[in-house]
């Protein structure tokens, strides 16, 4: 497989991508936290109802998303609860085809491409600037292996060591690594990822050990 192929990857149901998003240069896509909310928001409203969420990590210029596809019934599920009106063509085409003519890898694409433009349209009106926003087309991994799955969850959380923001990945705001770790209500697979790495013990030392593994050079030395 080439390797822009390898980023591009089919969606299928029930597996697992590890999800790219980024900016168009120079842009950012956050210039506050405030930018950093609202995107998560949008991303629960357009994503989460196709998807598991395990693990995230956002930066300045892009954004790290590990997801397990939902299943079609539970896709089709949550649809039929919708209001036809609000449907977008695509979806509806999902819900009268009985062969599945969208596949569901159209639908999950054409999803995330809404969520691209819903954000760009409010980042534009409130920075008062024109044209896209995210780099196309978003990059798309599918995680084939159990040793994967496991160093793409560490790999999102230490993402921000890798671009020397801090060492301390494990405090970071803007990743899914504390909020695994806390009680508090999530949208993240919490359980179904602390399970994966055997209980929150093996969840820390796991990430110690790897992310050091991954992002080995002193560049705070």
């Amino acid at each position: 497989m080439s390797a822009s192929l390898a980023f591009a990857a089919s969606f299928e149901a029930e597996a697992f991508y590890h999800v790219i998003c980024k900016s168009v240069a120079p842009e950012y896509l956050f210039r506050s936290d405030d930018n950093k909310n609202f995107f998560l928001q949008r991303y629960k409203d357009y994503i989460l109802p196709y998807t598991k969420l395990l693990s995230y990590c956002m930066l300045n210029n892009h954004t790290h998303f590990l997801v397990q596809i939902k299943s079609c019934n539970a896709i089709t599920e949550n649809l039929e609860t919708q209001l036809f009106s609000v449907l977008t063509k695509t979806q509806r085409e999902w819900l009268a085809s009985s062969e599945k003519e969208i596949t569901i890898s159209t639908l999950i694409q054409r999803q995330y491409n809404s969520f691209f433009t819903s954000y760009t349209q409010a980042y534009n009106k409130l920075f008062d600037r024109k044209g896209n926003l995210f780099s196309s087309p978003f990059r798309r991994i599918r995680i084939e292996t159990e040793e994967q799955l496991t160093q793409a969850i560490i790999y999102i959380h230490a993402n921000v060591y890798k671009h020397q923001l801090t060492k301390d990945f494990q405090n970071y705001k803007w990743s899914s690594y504390k909020a695994i770790l806390s009680d508090k209500q999530t949208s993240i697979e919490r359980e179904m990822v602390l399970q994966w790495f055997g209980g929150k013990k093996r969840f820390e030392d796991c990430h110690n050990l790897q992310a050091d593994y991954y992002y080995a050079e002193d560049f705070f030395e």
